[in-house]
């Protein structure tokens, strides 16, 4: 009898897929873009407040079943926690859960982008 394989994400689109690859069928998992070019001027990850403590409460929120699913487009698998209301360094705003939303990466990257 064989095991169910769990749905993973795929790295390059974000879609849910059941197979061994770590990129799906669907967009082909073609090449990822280069990077930005670092901002020295910006502080660190860390000094922004996404250091260890971030990184649990990131994996605890979604590991609860509820944030699963991308609340952007209901069809991906949740790989990133969104801020709703952008924090903007105000740290009970940035850890409120209410304020937090499970999203994929494209998701959350149109979001970032349009500043929100």
């Amino acid at each position: 009898m064989s095991v169910p394989r769990a749905r993973r994400a795929c790295v390059r689109c974000g879609r849910a897929h059941i197979n061994r690859s770590p990129r799906c069928t669907t967009c082909g998992g073609a090449a990822q873009p280069t990077p930005r070019p670092v901002d020295r001027r910006r502080p660190s990850a860390a000094k922004r407040g996404y250091g260890r403590k971030w990184r649990l409460a990131r994996i605890a929120f979604l590991s609860d079943p509820v944030n699963h699913v991308c609340k952007g487009c209901g069809d991906a698998i949740a790989v990133e926690v969104d801020h709703i209301v952008p924090h903007r360094g105000d740290l009970k705003l940035f850890w409120r859960r209410s304020n937090w939303q499970g999203l994929c990466k494209p998701c959350h990257s149109r979001k970032t982008a349009r500043g929100g």
